[in-house]
């Protein structure tokens, strides 16, 4: 099996909005609608 030889990049890298950012551009009456955050334990 041949070996990789070249720079290792670790492309995991995660990119997070905002918590209000999915529904930032709703209008107000909708935005209990859009999205409900929940804990899991």
């Amino acid at each position: 099996m041949p070996q990789y030889e070249g720079p290792i990049f670790d492309a995991g890298n995660h990119y997070y909005e905002a918590h209000h950012a999915p529904i930032c551009h709703v209008p107000k009456r909708m935005q209990r609608r859009c999205l409900q955050w929940v804990t899991v334990e």
